[in-house]
């Protein structure tokens, strides 16, 4: 994902936390919902729970990379947060590409 669409501002994450729905897997949980015609928009977070920085900033890269694949499948307006859980870090790669793409069909942000 460009970093142009991403979403930034706490009122973004907000906004998607009040509005969204929510889908859950063992590795992320994504809360996403529809906005105007505007590109897709996707939000990266990660709490202390998670563990050390150094885990926190792994889980958040993977979540970036897993998004990838997806990102040209993004519905119009789409607002999407990712959160990590315990078990994003280790998980094998591919199997949380997997679980993404299931949460993100789930929420509805995945055209066709």
């Amino acid at each position: 994902m460009r970093r142009a669409n991403r979403l930034r501002s706490s009122e973004e994450f907000q906004a998607v936390y009040r509005a969204g729905t929510r889908a859950r897997t063992p590795g992320v949980v994504a809360i996403g919902t529809r906005d105007d015609d505007e590109a897709p928009r996707v939000g990266f977070t990660c709490s202390r729970r998670v563990g050390s920085a150094v885990t926190r900033n792994r889980a958040k890269r993977r979540l970036r990379a897993a998004v990838e694949p997806f990102a040209q499948r993004l519905a119009p307006g789409a607002m999407v947060v990712l959160q990590a859980t315990p078990r994003t870090a280790s998980e094998d790669f591919q199997k949380l590409v997997d679980q993404v793409g299931q949460t993100l069909t789930k929420v509805g942000a995945l055209d066709g």
